[in-house]
Order: structure tokens, then sequence, then C-alpha cells
């Protein structure tokens, strides 16, 4: 009877109208437990078990070689949810964590449950968080240096593109996405850099976000991995989030409507650039003349989960 509730919830079937998703009652017999308020009590029962007996799983028999630490926000609750990656490639979900925000005592109990249930805290460990500072800071208490920490640069970049007006986002985004696809640690460092450096005098904010965590925003850089594995574990939302989810509405928006206007007209453009479009193009590496000259917004390669070697992200105990 519980299963069969939870099964039903879990399709949508509200509790109101759990009676009626059942087959007719032969005549003469008494149905029970099919109220709303039966079927919400049995509901909560049987999944608040399932959680508990989920949260108490050993781990000791995991091969993780990656750990993603992530906050998402329901109404006033804030759930941190820890997800593992194993040698081959096959992902586990660790944990489930209930606060109104991502404070440190949260984080810190969290990873402490995984810590006694079984996880390996003293070999070396590659770790994504979303940014959250109480989310670094527990991981640094839990794992010491043994954590490689790599922040999400889906989260940084938006909190970039936060602090500067619209008409400077495109071509920001188009900076940090060239250096978030590059093939080196020392090349993505420089154009990060230089960004900061560009954006010190007018908008400083945005220059002290470029440089906050940077190489944190790069550890992939540093292990060798395929461009797809890199990509992939450059951020907590598992493949990197196009250009469209982003960028404001408004400006998506706009650029759309620019579009659709250029492919009707298309008026002759002055050949003088501004210093922020040239700037834009030597970190692309190429000019606005060029026919083989990528748009800022195209959007970045959404990548499903390959079947890759996971087992490459091991690193030196």
């Amino acid at each position: 009877m519980n299963r069969r509730v939870v099964d039903q919830m879990l399709v949508g079937v509200a509790t109101r109208q759990y009676a009626r998703s059942l087959g007719p009652v032969p005549a003469g017999v008494v149905s029970r437990g099919t109220s709303k308020s039966s079927v919400s009590r049995r509901f909560v029962a049987r999944t608040t078990a399932q959680l508990r007996a989920w949260q108490s799983a050993p781990l000791d028999g995991l091969d993780l070689v990656a750990l993603i630490l992530d906050g998402v926000h329901i109404g006033e609750h804030c759930l941190v949810v820890a997800l593992g990656i194993a040698a081959d490639g096959q992902k586990h979900e660790l944990g489930l964590w209930d606060g109104a925000t991502e404070n440190a005592a949260v984080c810190q109990s969290l990873l402490a449950n995984l810590q006694s249930r079984g996880l390996r805290t003293d070999r070396s460990s590659l770790v994504i968080l979303d940014g959250a500072l109480a989310l670094h800071k527990a991981t640094r208490a839990v794992f010491s240096e043994a954590a490689l920490i790599q922040r999400c640069q889906v989260h940084k970049l938006r909190n970039i593109l936060d602090h500067l007006p619209e008409r400077h986002r495109p071509w920001v985004q188009a900076v940090v996405r060239r250096a978030y696809q590059a093939t080196e640690f020392r090349t993505a460092t420089r154009l990060l850099t230089d960004l900061a450096k560009r954006l010190e005098d007018e908008y400083p904010s945005a220059a002290g976000s470029v440089r906050e965590g940077l190489e944190e925003t790069l550890a992939v850089l540093t292990l060798q991995l395929s461009a797809r594995l890199q990509r992939s574990l450059a951020t907590t939302l598992g493949h990197p989030a196009p250009a469209t989810a982003i960028l404001p509405k408004r400006a998506v928006a706009r650029r759309s409507s620019r579009a659709t206007a250029s492919s009707i007209a298309r008026p002759t453009r002055s050949s003088k650039r501004s210093p922020m479009r040239r700037s834009t193009e030597r970190a692309k590496g190429c000019s606005s003349t060029s026919p083989r000259c990528p748009s800022s917004s195209s959007t970045i390669e959404s990548i499903d989960q390959p079947d890759l070697e996971y087992s490459s992200i091991r690193l030196n105990t």
C-alpha cells in the first residue's frame, strides 16, 4: 500500500485524487486509507524512511574520483546536494541536506556525514563546488589540502556579468569563455588576468570577481584530461550552459531582434572599432572582418555525460 502511494504521487496524482486512481471497489467492500490525509501521511512516512536509509548507506565500497557539491534553492529552502563520480564514470547520489542557506554548519554536517559513512578524505580528490564560501570552507576543513577544488565556471561567469551593465556583458562573456575553453592553464590565466586589468578602472567590482578564485576556476586544466571531460567537470551542472542561459533575458531578446533586423537590411559599418571591441577580438584571436571569426553570441557546446575514462581524473595520493 505504501509503495503504491509513493508511486502514484511521483507520477503526479494529487492526494485528493488518489482514491479515483484506484480500480473499482466490489460491492460490499469498504475502502480504507484512501482519504487525502491518510495518503499524505503514508507518503511522508515512506519517503522519510527512504531518505534516511539513503543518507546512511555506506560509501566505502565506492571508488570515487570526483565529488560535486551544489546548492539548489527551492522556495525558502536550500538543498545542498552531494554527487560522487566513480572511476568508471558512474554517478552516485551521496546525500541531500536541507537548510535555510548554504551556511557553514549545513555544509560541514554534510561532509562529516559522508566521511563517517566511508568517504575517503585522506587521499587527493577533485571537488567541484558552485562557488559558495560556506562549501569552500567546509571542504577545506574536511579534506584539508587533499582536495583539488574546481570552482564552477558557469556560476563564476554569472557572477562576473552581474557586476557589469548589459552593453558590456556579451564581449566580457566572450573573453571569459575563450579562457575557459583554453587547453593550457597559463593561457587561460593570462586571458583572465588581462580582462581584469581592462575592467579595473571602470568596473573594479567586476575585475575583483574575475580575480577572485581565478586559479580554482581553472583547476581542471592541470589534470591533463580530454577536452570533453575537462568541460564536463568544470561546472556543477555536468555540462556547460549555453550563452543564452547566462545572459539576461532582455539582452538575449535584443540580440535576437538585431539579428532579425540585420537579415533584412545590413547597413554599412564603420571600420573604426572601439578599444573594448578590439580587446575582444584579440582575446578571440581573430578579426571582426574574418569570415571564420565566431560570433560572441555562439553557444557553448552542450555535452551529455560521455562514456569516458574517468579514472584519468585520479590524482596522485
